[in-house]
């Protein structure tokens, strides 16, 4: 799966003591790297200390750049 993340949100399987590893929908190796491309996409959202990048969440709040409402 490839994240949906900023645009959308994504849908995640929750295994339980029951699956294996094998399991359709639970395919462990798939599940881990789901988990990792959502993460990157949302440390690249977020973005790291006095980032410079002007789409990252850490550059607009450090900018002040949060419209007041």
């Amino acid at each position: 799966m490839v994240t949906s993340f900023p645009t959308g949100l994504d849908s995640f399987y929750n295994p339980s003591a029951t699956n294996y590893l094998d399991d359709v929908n639970y395919v462990h190796h798939v599940e881990h790297s789901n988990i990792n491309d959502s993460v990157a996409a949302l440390e690249t959202k977020v973005g790291i200390n006095s980032s410079a990048v002007t789409t990252t969440i850490d550059y607009i709040i450090n900018h002040n750049l949060v419209p007041y409402t």
